[in-house]
């Protein structure tokens, strides 16, 4: 099993700011605007704008979290030891603040070169074999809201 956190950071004044608005908007209402793994040790590991890849302490946002969900996606021990390979490996890549204009016209999201947190989540399900190939290949752009449709056969929500 795999544990993905989905999360909406606060703004200034401890509300949504213009970026989670815009995201919304684009996500057609969906409130979440940043997903990330939460490895066995409780630690997260995920693309963010600033720092890009990174695995970080649990509570590393405290204060900032508006909403937050974490579903745990079923896998065999073997799809979740490769996804939290594929995502270790990734650690110190770059955020991909241009794929977020792609979001309208699509790009080729598994580009390894940057990523955004959305991206990240799916390419690490993708190259563990929990998802195929050729679904997530329909996908123009992957959104947080994207990657949540994606995984919905496999969620184990509480």
């Amino acid at each position: 099993m795999i544990t993905l956190r989905f999360v909406q950071h606060a703004g200034l004044f401890h509300r949504p700011g213009l970026f989670n608005r815009l995201c919304e908007f684009a996500q057609y209402g969906f409130p979440y605007t940043h997903v990330e793994g939460k490895d066995v040790s409780g630690c997260y590991i995920g693309a963010r704008l600033f720092g890009g890849v990174q695995r970080r302490d649990h509570g590393y946002d405290t204060g900032t979290v508006l909403l937050e969900q974490q579903i745990n996606v079923r896998t065999t021990d073997e799809q979740s030891e490769a996804f939290y390979a594929f995502l270790l490996e990734q650690v110190g890549k770059p955020y991909d603040p241009i794929q977020i204009v792609y979001f309208i016209n699509g790009r080729n999201w598994q580009d390894p070169d940057a990523w955004t947190c959305s991206e990240l989540i799916a390419a690490g399900i993708v190259a563990a074999g929990i998802v195929p190939q050729k679904m997530a290949d329909i996908y123009g752009a992957i959104t947080v809201q994207g990657l949540m449709l994606m995984i919905s056969p496999l969620a184990e929500v509480d």
